[in-house]
């Protein structure tokens, strides 16, 4: 490649991107970039193809081609690969992916792709060589094509030239096109009129004229010539419309009713028998058995006391319903034969018409019904009885029972408990489930459970779903409730982008050192904390202060959370003096923001407390805790900076140096920082028994340790034990340091039992 011409950049990714080289002309600074990449765990192509989008957009000339060439030997986030290539194609730029050695995804490479042929695969490092030179031949070939014109002639006996559009040029019969820039796809259009009838070619022939290299010229034909076939109107032609015709239609002449003796006949007009002869012995066998049921009542009725005897709905056979019901309309239907007719007269006319062969039948089923009224007034006669006017009174209703108080099994000590980030989320959870068991379901008054993190769900790729979405953190059916969260969700790329321009930071701002703002500036999408830290420290302290600016004042900030947690502490309360105790991991990005944290929640307590005593411990995993971290070399470095940072912080009495925060600031959250920052610092490091550790989910391991161990920490039953131990560090923590200026270190922690199970 011509880089007099051409500009390259180099992006270099494994779980994480970084810019290696910034778009540069300079064959010198490329070979040096290129011995700066070392080889580490981790595909995340997403992240890199993200940066290299940011890359891109970037640069200064909008007339170049933007390229992107993506080589991987390994498998990266399926989804989230597809959406940051989809994002550098819906830009315009061009993705060509090589794929190195067995264990890539050539399916999911030719979906980046841009095209079938934007794709190559090398079996081994020694095929790359050969490869690129493929590649650059097919992303530099149309640019060394320059001065292009196409030429076409329009077949002039068929067809006159009306419209030419994109700035072609007419002579006569001919137009020619000026093409500035090859390799997109160009449109040339012109408009004709057809002149005759028949099936011509529209161009009679047509040529690309081009300088090759800016030296020699050249041409090619084109050898596709449209052809069109052209039809006159047809002529048109008249057809009479037929006369209609008149076709008579005939008229139906209506029939009488039947006579109303039809209505209870035994044969039907048609000549079918309405009424068989099997129906006749059903309806003899239902009313024997309707009388037997009856008299068997009556006779058990008798033999009862007469206040014992309800008769009415004992007696009445229900399956002689449908037949009453067919009785009354026979009556019903001879009632309306009578009215309707005139010519006959009541009632000899109408008995015959309802009592015809097989009619008296239904005379039973109104017989019954008398016998059965004269039965129930015989046995059941009406007695009417008056209470006494002592029974009448309303009986007044039962006092409500008292809910019943049940002890708690054990009790604990009213403390403030802030998580951070998700070992933090993760402790918490496990932590909520115990004292929930522990308390009836509730928990414990003078408690207070609160999470800074940055998105609602577990964001590593360690806890995702079956789907690869997001899940969220649970142990044994135990959530953390949403008032129970903070989430620094700023994004920070316009704080970045501003701080790249200013040239030197005021006195008055909180940006100093150590926030690395050249470093950041082409992180892309991950400057969003929604979408995590990506285990930037910096970054992570850098939305703690924008979130405490943004919620200044409001009841949402962390600063107020953490203020009202402590006066509600207080509130259920009679201790006179309040405990604090921070959850969290070192080898996080969310890491950075221990000392802004602690310093907040003592702050917090004191005011709450009226300047009473605040003692403030921490709960710390180092990178020990976490033996399949998917980038260990980034989370030991930040386990190193954050104890060199805590070191710095956590100050003994006898210590002649106090240290300020933000000296000249005492509005609060703001103050001055004369005392030690925490009073305890508890390390769990895992380097315990290792086969506890061999999982890859530490919140079964680490975090369930340190879970248990805040379980026997708050319990009131070993404060005097832990009274003993702390008298005997506190002891030593005054002597020790004023003569080696060294912090004092002490040792606990959990331990496994395995027990035989028969």
């Amino acid at each position: 490649m011509d880089l007099g011409r051409h500009r390259i950049a180099l992006v270099a990714f494994n779980s994480i991107a970084d810019t290696v080289l910034d778009l540069s002309s300079s064959r010198s600074a490329l070979f040096t970039a290129l011995g700066r990449i070392f080889p580490f765990d981790g595909t995340a192509i997403d992240a890199g193809l993200y940066i290299a989008t940011t890359l891109l957009d970037q640069q200064e000339r909008p007339e170049a081609n933007g390229v992107i060439v993506l080589l991987t030997d390994g498998q990266s986030d399926v989804a989230a690969a597809l959406r940051a290539a989809a994002q550098a194609k819906d830009q315009g730029y061009r993705i060509v992916t090589v794929g190195v050695g067995g264990d890539t995804d050539e399916g999911v490479l030719r979906q980046i792709a841009s095209g079938p042929d934007d794709y190559f695969s090398a079996l081994n490092p020694q095929d790359l060589p050969k490869i690129y030179q493929q590649v650059a031949q097919q992303i530099v070939r149309p640019l060394g094509i320059t001065q292009t014109f196409v030429q076409v002639e329009v077949n002039g006996e068929a067809f006159e030239i009306v419209e030419v559009g994109d700035q072609g040029i007419t002579q006569g019969d001919r137009i020619r096109w000026s093409v500035p820039q090859l390799g997109q796809e160009t449109q040339l259009h012109f408009t004709v009129r057809p002149t005759r009838e028949g099936t011509y070619p529209v161009v009679n022939k047509g040529s690309v004229e081009y300088v090759l290299c800016e030296s020699a010229q050249a041409q090619q034909p084109i050898e596709t010539q449209p052809v069109v076939q052209v039809l006159l109107p047809p002529t048109p032609t008249y057809t009479p419309s037929p006369v209609p015709t008149f076709t008579p239609m005939p008229t139906p002449t209506p029939t009488p009713p039947p006579p109303p003796d039809f209505c209870a006949s035994l044969v039907r007009p048609t000549g079918e028998v309405a009424f068989p002869v099997w129906l006749w012995v059903v309806f003899a066998v239902l009313l024997l058995l309707a009388l037997g049921l009856i008299l068997r009542r009556w006779l058990q009725l008798r033999a009862q006391p007469p206040d014992q005897r309800h008769c009415y709905c004992a007696l009445i056979p229900w399956f002689l319903l449908p037949w009453a019901i067919l009785l009354a309309r026979r009556l019903l239907a001879a009632a309306l034969a009578l009215l309707c007719t005139y010519e006959v007269f009541w009632p000899v006319p109408w008995l015959r018409g309802v009592f015809t062969g097989w009619g008296w039948l239904w005379l039973v089923v109104p017989l019954l019904i008398l016998l059965l009224w004269w039965l129930c007034r015989r046995l059941c006669p009406p007695v009417e009885t008056e209470l006494p006017p002592a029974e009448i009174t309303a009986r007044k209703p039962p006092p409500p029972l008292q809910p019943l108080e049940l002890p708690p099994p054990w009790q604990v000590r009213p403390a403030l408990i802030v998580g951070i980030g998700g070992s933090g989320r993760w402790v918490l959870t496990q932590l909520k489930k115990a004292l929930l068991d522990g308390n009836h379901g509730r928990l414990p008054d003078g408690i207070r459970l609160l999470l800074i993190d940055t998105s609602e769900q577990e964001i590593t790729n360690v806890y995702r779903d079956a789907r690869g979405e997001k899940q969220g953190v649970e142990f044994a059916g135990v959530r953390l409730a949403p008032e129970e969260m903070v989430l620094l969700q700023e994004d920070l790329g316009p704080l970045i982008r501003q701080l790249a321009r200013e040239e030197q930071p005021s006195p008055d701002s909180p940006w100093g050192a150590w926030f690395p703002v050249q470093a950041y500036r082409a992180l892309g999408i991950m400057t969003d904390l929604s979408q995590g830290t990506y285990g930037r420290r910096p970054m992570a302290r850098a939305g703690l202060i924008q979130h405490l600016a943004a919620t200044h004042g409001t009841a949402e900030g962390l600063w107020q959370r953490l203020l009202s947690a402590c006066e509600a502490i207080r509130r259920q309360t009679s201790e006179p003096s309040l405990q604090v105790i921070l959850v969290g991991s070192l080898a996080g990005g969310m890491s950075g923001t221990l000392v802004d944290v602690a310093y907040l929640a003592r702050r917090a307590g004191l005011q709450a407390y009226g300047g009473g005593h605040v003692r403030l411990d921490a709960f710390l995993t180092t990178a020990d805790a976490y033996p399949h971290h998917p980038n260990a070399v980034q989370a030991r470095v930040n386990t190193f900076a954050a104890l060199r940072e805590l070191s710095r912080f956590q100050l003994s009495d006898a210590w002649p140096y106090p240290m300020r925060y933000r000296p000249g600031a005492q509005d609060a959250p703001d103050g001055v920082y004369e005392y030690r920052l925490m009073d305890d610092i508890f390390l769990f490091g895992g380097e315990g028994y290792r086969t506890s550790q061999a999982s890859q989910e530490p919140w079964a391991t680490s975090l369930a340790s340190m879970a248990d161990f805040l379980v026997f920490y708050l319990d009131k039953g070993v404060a005097a034990e832990w009274a003993r131990q702390r008298q005997t560090a506190t002891k030593d923590a005054t002597t020790k340091p004023a003569t080696v200026h060294e912090v004092v270190v002490s040792a606990a922690g959990t331990y496994t039992i395995r027990l035989p199970l028969a």
